[in-house]
């Protein structure tokens, strides 16, 4: 959030940050065979002006264009010389890591082969404060006896084997740096929780992972960050400048993987209230099984510890935490229960996950007052238990017991943030009992019961984002950089311009769509398939039966090597199993994404490696996997990813449109399946030397009155419109050794 004024600032010249990464620029003389690309100096000399300038400006830079060194050049540059920080914010850890391993190395090295006089460029990744260690909680862990009964043999061994981690150099004490990770349960008890966190005062202050990276960081000229952390100290700071959040004050960013902020921006703003959160805020307060575990359970240990003459006002308090408190926590665990008991009768269903909107007619239906009134006595008894827990603390402070008995002030420290949690849910009750039009409200009723009860909650986010979003995020940046590889839809930023808030900026926001730096037409060809049976009919059924046919048939004319993305598992199981074995015997090797399975990172790493590899992917596939060379030569896209607006959010978004008199097809659902499907096909060439196919076999490409657009969206590859057997044919020829790979525009 930036104070930053016109006239404040040492201007970049955006033409030296351009020859910089070209023929003569220090780029080439570093890297061997290193081609110029017209389009990263471009976007690198755009970048560097709406620094300079205070402007926002979105970007989309098709892959093979070097975005992040495009990016990262100029916010390096503008960040040193105006002693000024910048967020850079991914939304993958794929992407984080490639920056901070690779991009940015590289690029402090050259900087300073430039000029060695200069101070070396300083940059520090960051992450939400719970994937730190705390070496005091670690500690303190060992030292209860109460954890010892709770946790398991298996959870217990997680904890000495975090321990001796601990005591390694080789690590920046983060979850991540774990090479394997350990349960949960245990984790919560060692990380860096705000909860008991004594900062400067606490003896391993100089040596606590969160500590330093925090130093780091307020020193640094580029920070690099995941959204949702990002979004997380605008939440917290509220377009104050100079307010406290979870990062140091900034006053740029570059959003990379711009086209889910939105979706990320619905999350933060989101507000929760369910059986799970209050449960474990009630747990840590005072542990409904286990005597003496919790914060009131350290509490009542500390006062027990005092002597002299503060004995006597100490042990009225324990009296009080022992005799008095535990009835307030269970009437409000009572009323808790009560609300989810009504919630899971009222909207779930057996067996079953349900989600339910609250939209207009049910807001006023008898359930849902039902529920609010339910909601309401949640919030009188827990604003009774915080009224009961704040007194025990004025107290202590006005006996003087937190001022000279450190193991007092220790506990009080971790009660106070307990307080904090349980009035944040109090006014979280607040605005869900305040609902309107502006805001989606939703509840989620899970399908296995726990502790007795269904997992329930409600949930109320804003059903439009642009407006906080600009006035909180946009608003007081100094510059902001949006940048994806696919943030335009039939050419125009409209959708991301209106959605995120961008429109109401002023000045108004620039737009530059690059072009690709593939010769898409020598190295693509994009298949189509008009006869395949429309997907909407019969279910689906003859679509499904379709595709088992031609999936079997397109792989096997490549052999292998092959991504087959689809828009839902129950197509995509029922695929893979008509096919698996037939591949297996043909010398091919199927792999499915699966719910229970290797994580995505482990079957892209299989998919790579292996020869002849058929990988059958659904949602996260389509987008932010990086497969060059022969290890893909054909996507399959099975159906446009149109999305299907099951999720309340969604449905509410939808609902507003047709209520301002807008088509949501046409305004919402479309322009995003064009965007899916960029990204989709955007994962067949990744380097000058890749060649490959993408095959859509949904024949509304063609059939429907929308499917141009989808078409004109795509990069100009050469078209073949046919039969599956003669695409496979042709498919078969452009593999063929010493294929002249002349096919050219075809209907076969």
């Amino acid at each position: 959030m930036s104070d930053l004024r016109p006239g404040e600032l040492q201007p970049i010249e955006p033409n030296s940050v351009a020859q910089f990464l070209g023929a003569q620029g220090p780029l080439a003389d570093r890297m061997q065979g290193h081609e110029t690309r017209p389009s990263q100096q471009n976007m690198a000399a755009h970048v560097a002006m709406a620094l300079n300038r205070g402007d926002a400006i979105c970007i989309e830079a098709p892959t093979g264009v070097g975005k992040s060194l495009a990016y990262l050049l100029p916010t390096a540059l503008w960040a040193r010389n105006n002693s000024r920080r910048i967020v850079i914010a991914t939304r993958t850890i794929n992407l984080q890591r490639q920056l901070v391993d690779k991009d940015l190395p590289a690029l402090a090295e050259m900087l300073l082969e430039e000029d060695p006089g200069a101070e070396e460029l300083r940059y520090v990744e960051l992450v939400g404060r719970g994937n730190y260690l705390c070496p005091q909680r670690l500690e303190e862990a060992f030292r209860q006896p109460a954890l010892k009964t709770e946790l398991s043999e298996e959870q217990q061994q997680d904890l000495w084997r975090l321990k001796a981690w601990s005591l390694r150099s080789d690590h920046d004490g983060r979850r991540q740096d774990l090479t394997e990770s350990p349960d949960y349960r245990v984790w919560e008890e060692a990380n860096a929780d705000a909860d008991n966190c004594a900062g400067p005062k606490c003896s391993y202050f100089d040596r606590c992972p969160y500590f330093i990276s925090r130093n780091r960081a307020n020193t640094a000229d580029l920070l690099v960050v995941n959204h949702a952390l990002m979004l997380a100290d605008v939440v917290l700071k509220q377009g104050e400048p100079k307010a406290e959040g979870v990062l140091p004050r900034w006053d740029a960013v570059v959003v990379d993987e711009a086209h889910h902020l939105e979706a990320e921006a619905t999350r933060a703003f989101t507000i929760e209230i369910s059986s799970r959160q209050l449960s474990r805020q009630l747990d840590r307060l005072l542990h409904p099984r286990i005597a003496g575990a919790g914060d009131l359970g350290k509490m009542d240990l500390a006062l027990g510890g005092v002597s002299g003459a503060l004995e006597d006002k100490a042990h009225a308090l324990s009296n009080r935490i022992v005799e008095d408190l535990p009835e307030w926590i269970a009437a409000v665990r009572q009323t808790g229960e009560r609300l989810w008991a009504a919630l899971a009768g009222t909207y779930g269903e057996p067996e079953r996950a349900q989600q339910v909107w609250v939209d207009e007619g049910r807001r006023v239906g008898p359930e849902w007052l039902e529920s609010l009134e339910k909601l309401q006595e949640v919030r009188v008894t827990l604003e009774r238990l915080v009224a009961r827990l704040q007194t025990l603390i004025d107290d202590a402070e006005h006996h003087g017991l937190i001022e000279h008995e450190p193991f007092v002030e220790q506990a009080t420290r971790g009660l106070a943030s307990r307080l904090v949690r349980l009035s944040t849910i109090m006014e979280a009750v607040q605005a869900v009992s305040k609902g309107d039009d502006s805001i989606c409200t939703w509840v989620e009723v899970g399908s296995v019961p726990q502790r007795g009860h269904r997992y329930s909650a409600i949930y109320a986010a804003p059903v439009a984002v642009d407006e906080p979003l600009h006035a909180l995020f946009f608003a007081p940046n100094w510059s902001t950089v949006m940048t994806s590889a696919t943030l335009a839809a039939n050419q125009r930023f409209d959708l991301l311009l209106a959605r995120t808030g961008l429109r109401h900026h002023q000045p108004a926001a620039v737009t530059l769509a690059l072009p690709s730096p593939f010769n898409h037409a020598e190295q693509a060809v994009l298949g189509i398939v008009p006869n395949m049976p429309d997907p909407r009919e019969e279910a689906g059924q003859l679509h499904t039966d379709a595709l088992i046919t031609a999936v079997d048939q397109l792989t096997r004319s490549v052999r292998g090597g092959t991504l087959v993305l689809f828009t839902s598992f129950r197509a995509m199981n029922r695929v893979y199993e008509a096919l698996a074995s037939g591949f297996v015997s043909a010398g091919l090797k199927p792999m499915i994404q699966a719910r229970k399975g290797p994580s995505r990172a482990e079957l892209l790493r299989r998919f790579r490696e292996t020869q002849g590899a058929v990988l059958f992917a659904t949602d996260s596939f389509w987008e932010g996997i990086d497969v060059p060379g022969d290890s893909l030569r054909l996507v399959l896209i099975t159906r446009l990813p149109f999305s299907v607006p099951t999720e309340p959010i969604a449905m509410a978004r939808q609902e507003r449109l047709r209520r301002i008199g807008q088509n949501p097809f046409f305004e919402l659902t479309l322009p995003q399946a064009i965007l899916r499907l960029r990204q989709g096909y955007g994962r067949l060439i990744r380097r000058q030397s890749d060649r490959g196919g993408v095959v859509i076999l949904d024949p509304r490409i063609e059939t429907a009155r929308y499917g141009r657009r989808f078409l004109n969206s795509l990069p100009p590859a050469r078209r073949l419109r046919g039969e599956v057997g003669m695409i496979s044919e042709a498919l078969t020829e452009l593999f063929r050794p010493n294929s002249t790979d002349d096919l050219g525009d075809q209907i076969l």
